[in-house]
């Protein structure tokens, strides 16, 4: 992990209202991200996508390297999430994102106790090869 320097501070992560009925009738895709290295990089990539007008629902797996965006297709597309994922980088990194995939919500989320969960079906993302060597 990249430690950042001060004067770095916390990154709040953001919430928004859920409704449960509107994401499962919309669109998951899933990013392969590049670039972070702390929890404040993938609370920035989380906020910057969630802010978007038509996203419902974002989850950043830091480790594994990437994102799954719950949203509305009608009103986003999701070939602009990588800029917004760019855009989202503070002065000194550069975050990059790649659509690997989009399915509809019904196969990618569950609900569990009145939350929604994620629950993609298979395995999308090749492993980097040498990532931690």
């Amino acid at each position: 992990m990249i430690l950042h320097p001060e004067p770095y501070k916390y990154v709040e992560r953001r919430e928004k209202p859920l409704d449960i009925g509107a994401s499962l009738n919309g669109s998951s895709a899933y990013l392969r991200l590049s670039g972070l290295g702390c929890s404040n990089c993938a609370n920035h990539v989380h906020n910057a996508l969630l802010s978007l007008d038509g996203v419902w629902l974002v989850e950043v797996f830091l480790w594994e390297r990437v994102a799954l965006v719950a949203f509305d297709p009608k009103r986003l597309d999701p070939s602009r999430f990588p800029s917004i994922v760019q855009r989202a980088s503070p002065s000194d990194r550069c975050f990059r994102a790649e659509v690997l995939e989009v399915r509809p919500s019904r196969q990618t989320l569950r609900v569990m106790a009145g939350r929604l969960l994620w629950c993609w079906p298979g395995r999308v993302a090749p492993e980097p090869t040498g990532a931690w060597n």
